[in-house]
């Protein structure tokens, strides 16, 4: 009868250790699972800020193209050479910046 109540009790305790272990399994994927919703909700949030963050740079060079224009215009020397030396730099931090000028 001993061992009887000894295997029983050996028995219990392989099936609360496979259910604790199915439990951390299960704990393990919902983590993972969270911390894959939480980056990609993060990367969604910094794609819409980037987005917003071009279409203002976009809203602002378009207004100081047409303040330019309108100050070309009216013959305004230094306009125009305020406006070349800024495409000048562009074009510069575009050199600057490519793979093959390092």
């Amino acid at each position: 009868m001993g061992r009887q109540m000894k295997a029983e009790r050996l028995k219990r305790a392989s099936i609360f250790e496979a259910e604790g272990l199915r439990q951390a399994e299960i704990l393990r994927a919902d983590g993972a699972q969270q911390a894959a919703i939480l980056e990609a909700e993060g990367r969604k949030e910094a794609s819409y800020r980037d987005a917003d963050a071009r279409e203002r740079l976009a809203q602002a060079e378009a207004r100081a193209t047409l303040m330019v224009s309108e100050a070309i215009s009216k013959g305004d020397v230094q306009a125009i050479n305020y406006f070349v030396a800024l495409k000048y730099i562009d074009a510069l931090k575009g050199i600057a910046a490519a793979d093959n000028s390092k």
